[in-house]
């Protein structure tokens, strides 16, 4: 969908480079080289513009989101809901559109989501702020006019920082995929000055093939190895299908009414550490001590049958 919607839009601008704009080759000495801005209508010659144009819109996709809950009545959520919902665009995923739960739905109990859809995605369940996370994304083909049902299961875990061997960030505010956006742009802006398509601030996208193919080479590799520490606490989640029925348009998940929480911590703070440290050196020179008694009364007795 989004190859087709993009191509519709941009073939006048990017003739039959589109496609790279939006999918590069991992080759970056290939011919196929990145081409972030075109000749043609006016938004062709702003790589900004450009963006926006390309930009798949949310009302495109889903007609509605519904909330069911264990003890309540339910929800409807819009695509114009914009509370509900956080965009991001990515090299891989394209236009995509993060279903986020306010803290106030969370504390109700949630027991599935129905989202009625009007047209074919790709879609994925990840950890907040973490959607380059590794795991499969599922397609759903709005021609099947399917009810897709799925189980969600997953585990929470809680770990400690371990700053000299796996370091973490104990932030509940911490997003990984907007430390890595802000690292994109950095650097990007330090050795060009000029960034890709792909990051939150496009007022400085590349216009030239030699600096679009260096700002393309610190955002794959920032994509492939990131630099960005992960949140200690964080989510696993395993996605189970389990019927699929015709006629209607819709995805559903159902989410467990108990979950596993994993939590790290240290065995000995620092004060029980020291006390039993303490205990011990207080066994040891007690020991000591009454060893040193012996001593000096068998010295003495030794001295008075010399005498003797």
């Amino acid at each position: 969908m989004w190859s087709q919607i993009v191509g519709f839009l941009l073939d006048n601008c990017l003739g039959e480079n589109f496609n790279v704009f939006f999918s590069f080759s991992s080759d970056l000495k290939s011919k196929r080289e990145p081409k972030w801005i075109g000749e043609g209508a006016e938004y062709c010659k702003n790589p900004k513009s450009i963006m926006e144009k390309a930009k798949i819109h949310l009302t495109e996709i889903i007609e509605r989101v519904k909330i069911g809950y264990f003890h309540t009545t339910i929800d409807m959520i819009y695509p114009t809901n914009q509370s509900f919902w956080k965009f991001s665009d990515d090299k891989e995923l394209g236009s995509c559109h993060t279903f986020v739960i306010p803290k106030s739905h969370e504390r109700k109990q949630i027991q599935k989501f129905e989202f009625v859809m009007k047209s074919s995605v790709y879609w994925k369940i990840n950890s907040p702020g973490d959607i380059n996370l590794r795991g499969g994304k599922y397609h759903y083909n709005i021609s099947d006019r399917s009810n897709q049902k799925h189980n969600i299961n997953y585990e929470v875990y809680h770990m400690l920082n371990y700053a000299n061997d796996q370091p973490c960030v104990d932030d509940s505010y911490y997003e990984k995929d907007s430390c890595s956006d802000d690292l994109i742009f950095k650097e990007s802006m330090e050795e060009v000055n000029c960034t890709w398509p792909f990051v939150k601030n496009k007022n400085h996208i590349c216009t030239d093939k030699d600096s679009a193919i260096e700002a393309m080479e610190i955002g794959i590799d920032e994509r492939r190895r990131p630099k960005c520490p992960n949140p200690c606490n964080y989510i696993k989640v395993i996605t189970i299908p389990i019927s699929k029925n015709r006629n209607v348009n819709f995805l559903k998940f159902f989410l467990p009414d108990s979950i596993k929480v994993h939590k790290a911590y240290y065995a000995y703070d620092e004060v029980s550490l020291i006390a039993e440290i303490g205990g011990y050196v207080g066994l040891f020179l007690g020991s000591s001590v009454y060893q040193i008694t012996d001593l000096l009364d068998w010295l003495i007795d030794s001295w008075k049958r010399h005498q003797a």
